[in-house]
């Protein structure tokens, strides 16, 4: 705990930046591999449909923990700011 004690507000700033872009870019990831594996169902071979599931599901969920990590950080940057 003392390391993020010694970092500077901006630093989480920083931080929370990148996982907000990051949380955005990993939602359409997950949104261009859904609708790509919707839409192309029935032309798909059972491995690509593994992966695209794979690959819509997961990005959804790192979007989800990304967004949580950016509020987290965000909270904590705010928090350094203001005491």
């Amino acid at each position: 705990m003392e390391l993020l004690g010694n970092l500077p507000w901006w630093a989480f700033a920083a931080a929370a930046l990148a996982c907000g872009l990051g949380a955005a870019a990993s939602g359409f990831l997950g949104l261009s591999a859904g609708t790509a594996y919707g839409r192309s169902f029935h032309e798909l071979s059972q491995t690509q449909r593994r992966m695209a599931r794979i690959v819509a599901v997961g990005s959804m969920l790192a979007a989800v923990l990304l967004s949580l990590f950016a509020t987290a950080f965000t909270a904590w940057a705010l928090h350094l700011l203001t005491t």
